[in-house]
């Protein structure tokens, strides 16, 4: 019984894994997924802030789309809904906003269109991002828990050989 439980689970792991690398996989892997966390108002009401989306890569994209793109030499990102498309580029625009972006982004700055919307998941790691003392914290709790974890395993490993040797001689 025992054994059938741990094929189960390595089936299972496998089929979680398998899943993950064929559809979330991101660019860095080779895959065409992104997560990206809503930061700013601007594409209120449709996402807010601490929103997390879920973007894929597409081969071309159409007036109506919220995309994210790549602004600022590749290091900044910016999820808005594409207004308009010309030989020049894409034409962006906020929700939330009364202008068009200052940017025109070509269809290889364009990294995803959003396909899913996680609300507030994404909160935490805004959170932990802006408070020293939350990141403080974290950082101690994950050291104490690396640092204690052999002990922990130990005390495991020491409990589980008790109870067999108390059903040997029983």
């Amino acid at each position: 019984m025992r054994r059938r439980a741990n094929v189960l689970g390595w089936m299972a792991l496998v089929l979680v894994v398998g899943g993950w690398f064929a559809l979330l996989r991101p660019p860095a892997l080779g895959g065409g997924t992104e997560l990206v966390i809503v930061r700013g108002d601007s594409m209120r009401p449709t996402f807010q802030p601490g929103d997390l989306v879920v973007t894929r890569t597409s081969d071309n994209y159409s007036t109506g789309e919220v995309v994210t793109y790549k602004i600022a030499g590749g290091q900044a990102r910016v999820i808005h809904r594409i207004v308009d498309k010309t030989s020049a580029g894409f034409t962006t625009q906020g929700d939330n906003r009364t202008s068009k972006d200052p940017w025109t982004p070509q269809a290889q700055d364009i990294t995803g269109r959003a396909v899913l919307r996680i609300p507030r998941i994404g909160a935490l790691p805004i959170y932990l991002s802006q408070s020293p003392l939350a990141i403080a914290t974290l950082a101690g709790v994950a050291a104490f828990l690396v640092t204690m974890w052999p002990d922990v395993q130990q005390g495991l490993s020491m409990g589980r050989s008790r109870n067999n040797r108390r059903r040997q001689f029983a």
